[in-house]
């Protein structure tokens, strides 16, 4: 059973449409009534005892899912997952689906799922169920004919409080954060250098459209697609190449299918090669043939709209005409305007006219039918057309009339009583005008022929709307666009990082929506929708600046496990591949060995001369030395490095060092440990507690709690627990042995007070390890925690004695152990400051520095010392 827990999450893992963060998305409601979470691939949350719905797909696989129980003794979780929201393993609405379930054992499954867990450890000791959703789920879907993504439903109850932590290694999930979707509907301008753009193609999604690519340009454009956004032109990535000369046309076919079947992904990945400067169109389209002209026995037939959606052929025809040979001779003639009786047709694809029946009641042209049941022998003789040439609104000419279409909405008109003129076809019919003289309303003009046959058009009209889409402005990062004119739809910009896109349409009545460009080189598409409904598609392309070749090829990169040396007085910038490091969800340190804090701005440039500088400059980090670190150290995690990463335009970013002082300074991995996990739990602050708070951990320097006796005041209306232990992850129970006893048990009540004295405090704090014990708040309501230091009545006699220091000089720094802690400088002999810090009472603290004579002074005490 424990395979099957694969599935827990073949839908924890979402995310094929939702953009990439680490953290639960959103609540909807289920189609049954109930709230579902929509997880994607990194998520991680903590749970309180109860039920949950989960959504998700089948996209992000294979995935790692982590469950941790906060107390040992409760019962594994209850897991059930099925395909549909009714959780009752029978009701399959997509029959594809459905066949693809009564085969589901072929593949080692079955649903509904029910789950039953086995208890694992994990490094820490710390109980878990881990599980890992392999391919199977998927294997199933593509082998039974099911090439797009299934969503899936979770059903977990939680029997006590836990964690739950989602992991994907999949292609899809380590792309998607540096590539932007290849857009349906927009176009994007293009030159040669953006071969460096990489497009998710989200074939999934397409596969029941009908899209057309349309390249304009006078050179060809070339595009390639594989399976990892690492494609590119011939190299082991490509699966498929196509070259653009002119127009392209893809339609939902077969070859699609089997396309993702045999490569088993719904994702592909896109880069395209112009040889020119170019506009690449993608749409959407519906092949809809029709009938353009009618001619039946020299008379020319109206084309009316019915309510069905389908048409009829509206005709009188000459006594003596025999219907049905009529009919048969236009579609016999059909496309050839020569004879007495034809039909003029387009027809996409190579479509041709059918007729519906022996007596040819109607047409069939693709999906449109043409009925011709209203196709009359004329009463009298003469002219029978009583069609219009023209009609006019207030004497201009209505462009979207046409004499086939009998009936129009919403007719935008100025006026309030709007003046209806028309021409009609043949110079012996004449016409009358209906009008109910109000705005909205209705507007009819009668036609009547020489043979007394008539036409009725019919014109809803409605007050004018605005029909201005375009834009007064657009802005970059706050500047205008350069180049910006109001009928230019397409651009393409170089830029050294993401910028905020924002813009100013000029018909205040207008709609704006703007989707920002998420990674470069990328895209941002500015939608403009007219008061009339109307819209205008402004995009932007933007390609890197050329200076970031130059950097990414002149720089020299800060690596993973070297050093460099600074020189006071010398800046110097260095690249952080944050884009790889990202990938790789590295934890990056940097550890300073020098004498005071280091500064470190960074930029997505190198040129750090530039005149826009500020505007690249993403971050300022200063490298502190913290409590139980012996240096200077700034950590900087995968969610640190996916941020750096969207504000960069090359997956890179650059570190201007500020030569402040002379040391070294190393890059250097490390693993997320209780004291990186961690916040600081201080003596003299106050916490806002929540009944989520038990998955809050922090971490007590233990040097700071020592000598002193500690107040705790809790108000709150719920208890509150306040438990200590030897590492961060332990298990909210007391039998466990890595808890520290005993828990602090606070009431609810305005002020609740406990007093630990300072041989109390000694009992939890004697198990600290590298001078550090890790803390826990439970509690099932909010309030606020203060920790504060009771001031002894005693007066202290020994200052002096607590003060003092020795200091000692070896080869290339100097050793000071002090009994109690202070604040200590070290100065050259010519009084220039070296090093600053605080000295920790019972502790080394070396300090690196050149041989030479230095003078050493604490609060009471001044030492002099030489370093050999």
């Amino acid at each position: 059973m424990m395979k099957k827990f694969i599935t827990f999450l073949s839908l924890f893992l979402l995310a094929g449409f939702v953009s990439a963060t680490s953290q639960r998305q959103y609540k909807d409601t289920l189609c049954n009534g109930h709230e579902f979470i929509y997880v994607q691939d990194s998520y991680f949350e903590a749970f309180e005892a109860g039920e949950y719905y989960f959504m998700s797909d089948t996209w992000q696989l294979p995935l790692t899912v982590y469950y941790y129980p906060e107390d040992e003794s409760v019962k594994a979780p209850y897991i059930l997952l099925d395909l549909t929201c009714q959780m009752d393993g029978k009701s399959y609405d997509d029959e594809k689906v459905a066949d693809m379930i009564s085969h589901a054992q072929e593949y080692h499954l079955e649903f509904p799922m029910v789950e039953e867990l086995k208890k694992e450890y994990d490094e820490n000791g710390k109980l878990r169920y881990r599980i890992t959703y392999d391919v199977n789920y998927r294997n199933m879907l593509y082998g039974q004919g099911v090439t797009y993504s299934v969503p899936a439903y979770v059903y977990l109850i939680c029997y006590g409080s836990a964690e739950v932590e989602i992991v994907s290694r999949s292609v899809a999930s380590r792309c998607r954060d540096y590539v932007n979707t290849l857009p349906m509907n927009a176009s994007l301008k293009f030159v040669p250098e953006d071969s460096e753009s990489i497009y998710l193609w989200q074939i999934g999604e397409w596969i029941d459209l009908k899209y057309r690519f349309k390249w304009e340009s006078n050179g060809n454009m070339t595009m390639v697609d594989g399976k990892d956004c690492l494609v590119g032109l011939d190299n082991g990535y490509m699966i498929n190449k196509t070259i653009f000369p002119t127009t392209f046309v893809m339609d939902r076919s077969i070859a699609l299918e089997q396309y993702m079947e045999k490569h088993h992904q719904s994702d592909f990945y896109v880069r395209v090669y112009p040889e020119e400067e170019g506009i690449l169109t993608i749409e959407e389209y519906k092949e809809i043939s029709h009938i353009k002209e009618i001619q039946l026995a020299g008379v020319k037939a109206a084309i009316d709209t019915a309510e069905s959606g389908r048409l009829q052929i509206v005709a009188v025809l000459p006594e003596g005409s025999v219907k049905k040979t009529v009919l048969q001779e236009a579609l016999k003639n059909a496309n050839n305007p020569s004879k007495e009786s034809y039909i003029i047709y387009e027809g996409f694809n190579g479509e041709t006219l059918k007729s519906g029946n022996a007596s040819y009641t109607y047409y069939q042209l693709g999906d449109q039918k043409y009925y011709t049941s209203t196709v009359t022998i004329a009463a009298a003789e003469g002219n029978t057309d009583a069609t219009l040439q023209s009609v006019s609104i207030d004497g201009i000419d209505y462009s979207d009339f046409d004499r086939k279409v009998l009936s129009y909405y919403e007719v935008e008109v100025n006026t309030e009583y709007p003046v209806f003129a028309a021409v009609t076809t043949s110079d012996k019919a004449s016409y009358k005008v209906t009008s109910e003289q109000t705005v909205p309303g209705k507007v009819t003009i009668e036609v009547t022929a020489e043979a007394g046959n008539t036409l009725t058009y019919t014109f809803n009209v409605i007050a004018g709307r605005s029909s201005d889409a375009t834009l007064k402005n657009i802005w970059l990062d706050g500047k205008p666009l350069i180049g910006f004119e109001s009928g230019e739809l397409y651009y393409r910009v170089e830029v050294t990082k993401i910028p905020q896109v924002t813009a100013e349409v000029n018909d205040p009545k207008s709609k704006l929506e703007i989707l920002p460009v998420k990674t470069l080189p990328g895209y941002s598409t500015i939608i403009v929708t007219s008061e009339r409904g109307n819209q205008l598609k402004y995009s932007i392309n933007f390609a890197l600046d050329n200076t970031l070749k130059t950097c990414a090829q002149n720089t020299d990169s800060l690596v993973v496990g070297k050093s460099i040396n600074v020189v006071e007085g010398e800046d110097q910038v260095r690249l952080l591949p944050v884009r790889d490091l990202s990938i790789d969800s590295a934890f990056v340190r940097l550890m300073w060995m020098g004498a005071q804090e280091l500064q470190i701005v960074v930029a997505t440039t190198c040129d750090y001369s530039r005149e826009d500088i500020e505007d690249n400059i993403i971050d300022t980090i200063t490298l502190v030395s913290e409590r139980g670190y012996d240096n200077f150290k700034y950590d900087l995690r995968p969610q640190d490095l996916k941020a750096y990463n969207r504000l960069s335009a090359d997956g890179n970013v650059y570190m201007k060092i500020i030569g402040s002082q002379t040391g070294v300074l190393v890059v250097e991995e490390f693993e997320e440990d209780c004291l990186t996990r961690s916040n600081f739990f201080e003596l003299g602050e106050q916490y806002n507690v929540t009944n989520r708070s038990f998955s809050d951990m922090y971490k007590v320097y233990a040097p700071d709690w020592r000598n002193h006796d500690v107040k705790f005041t809790w108000s709150g209306l719920e208890p509150l627990r306040l438990w200590f232990g030897t590492t961060c992850n332990f298990n909210l129970n007391e039998k466990s042995s890595l808890v520290i006893k005993p828990v602090l048990n606070f009431e609810s009540g305005e002020d609740v007070v406990i007093e630990k004295t300072e041989s109390e405090m000694k009992d939890y704090l004697d198990y600290e390890e590298n001078n550090f014990i890790f803390a826990r708040l439970q509690c099932n309501g909010n309030g606020v925690l203060r920790t504060e230091v009771v001031k002894k009545q005693d007066i202290d006699t020994k200052l002096n004695d607590i003060e003092l220091f020795s200091a000692r000089g070896e080869q290339g720094r100097i050793v000071i152990n002090s009994v109690g802690s202070q604040q200590m400088s070290i100065y050259s002999v010519s009084g220039v400051l070296l090093w600053n810090g605080m000295v920790i009472g019972g502790e080394r603290t070396m300090v690196e520095l050149a041989s030479g004579l230095y003078i050493v002074k604490g609060v009471h005490t001044t030492k002099k010392v030489i370093v050999e």
